[in-house]
């Protein structure tokens, strides 16, 4: 039978929440909480001595919607015991939805569900913009944005429209913009780069942003031989 506390859904007697909210495991493996940190991700904090392998797995995870039907999980970052689950783009909840989020017993030693309500209400914002190679830019967002806006070259402006924007790659989990130039930025000393609010979040909310500066730092490391091989006629 299922047992409910705190919102958290249990499988079996044995598994039952403790006072604080954390589930106890016959394993050294406690959940300490689950959350939806937005309509892409969840984050689940562990305790205990986790398995890296197993907690990035993600066929150790199961997303079910409230008619049984299963979303798809892209991958599984881990950071310490805190793991974030990124949800695949083409099963994004829609605000307000309720999900269940059960965690294998591989992890855990026991099935643990819960119930997550997704909610987004905050306007996603850009964080940073840094030069990362000689016609490259990176810019940071505070949580992810879809790949249909933000890969869309015509959604940033650099040096008011001076250089013009090749192609835009997302990374780490779409909250990363690599943005590749035309041209090399060797004749610049800095670059003004400006994302337009047609870049969105999965919520569908626009993105905050002023003009941002990043220096353009000279590359003057001398190259560097990293192995050799004798060239021999044959």
């Amino acid at each position: 039978a299922a047992k409910v506390d705190n919102g958290a859904v249990v499988k079996g007697d044995e598994v039952a929440p403790t006072s604080t909210g954390a589930v106890d495991q016959t394993g050294d493996v406690t959940v300490q909480s689950v959350k939806a940190l937005n309509l892409k991700q969840i984050q689940v904090v562990y305790s205990g001595a986790i398995n890296e392998d197993d907690v990035k797995e993600t066929g150790n995870y199961t997303l079910e919607d409230e008619d049984g039907n299963d979303m798809a999980i892209e991958s599984v970052d881990l950071d310490g015991n805190v793991a974030t689950i990124n949800i695949d783009d083409t099963d994004i909840p829609e605000n307000q939805d309720t999900y269940t989020l059960t965690i294998d017993e591989t992890i855990t030693g026991k099935d643990v569900e819960k119930d997550l309500t997704f909610v987004d209400t905050t306007l996603p914002k850009v964080l940073k913009a840094e030069v990362i190679g000689s016609d490259t830019i990176k810019v940071t967002f505070s949580e992810p944005v879809t790949t249909t806006t933000a890969e869309d070259t015509d959604n940033y402006e650099i040096n008011d429209g001076d250089l013009y924007v090749q192609g835009v790659t997302l990374a780490n989990n779409n909250t990363e913009a690599k943005i590749k130039l035309y041209s090399d930025l060797n004749d610049e000393k800095e670059v003004n780069v400006k994302v337009k609010s047609d870049v969105q979040d999965y919520a569908g909310f626009s993105v905050v942003s002023d003009a941002l500066t990043a220096p353009v730092v000279e590359d003057t490391e001398a190259p560097k031989v990293i192995g050799y091989e004798d060239a021999k006629k044959g």
